[in-house]
C-alpha cells in the first residue's frame, strides 16, 4: 500500500511537467524503481482521474508534427506510436484531426514540395523527400 501511494505521488509529479501516454508514464515509473504492479495501478488511477487524456494528446501532437515538420501520415503515425500511443489510438487521432481540419496533408505536401523545389531539387530527390517525410 505504501509503495502504491508513492507511485501515485510520483505519477502526479511526472504529469505536472509533461503530458504522457499511459505507456510512457508506466515506463517512467518502472525506471524510477516502482514495481510493475504499483506502476500499473498508478497509471490506471491517473487515467480514471482524467490526468491522462491520450486521445486529446495524440491529436494535438499529430497536428503539431504536420504543421511544424510537414510530415505525412506514415511518419506521424510512426512518431505517435514511438511516443507510446497504440496504433489504433494514433490512427484515430490522425483521422479525428483531419476531420476537424487541424491537419491537411495535401497542403502540407504542397508546402514541402515548394520548399524543396526552391532548392532546385530534381524530381528523383523530390520523390525521395516525400518518401522520407511519410507521403
Amino acid at each position: 500500500a505504501h509503495e502504491g501511494r508513492l507511485a501515485y505521488q510520483a505519477a502526479v509529479r511526472i504529469l505536472e511537467y509533461s503530458s504522457l501516454s499511459r505507456r510512457g508514464l508506466y515506463q517512467k515509473l518502472v525506471r524510477k524503481g516502482f514495481s510493475r504492479r504499483s506502476a500499473e495501478l498508478a497509471v490506471l488511477r491517473m487515467s480514471e482521474l482524467g490526468y491522462i487524456r491520450e486521445d486529446e494528446q495524440a491529436r494535438a501532437l499529430a497536428a503539431s508534427l504536420v504543421r511544424r515538420n510537414l510530415w505525412g501520415p506514415r511518419r506521424v503515425l510512426t512518431a505517435l506510436c514511438a511516443k507510446g500511443y497504440s496504433q489504433g489510438d494514433a490512427e484515430g487521432a490522425i483521422a479525428s484531426a483531419c476531420e476537424a481540419g487541424e491537419i491537411d496533408f495535401a497542403s502540407s505536401k504542397r508546402a514541402l514540395l515548394a520548399r524543396e523545389a526552391k532548392k532546385g531539387a530534381p524530381p528523383e530527390k523530390l520523390r525521395a523527400t516525400l518518401y522520407r517525410y511519410g507521403y
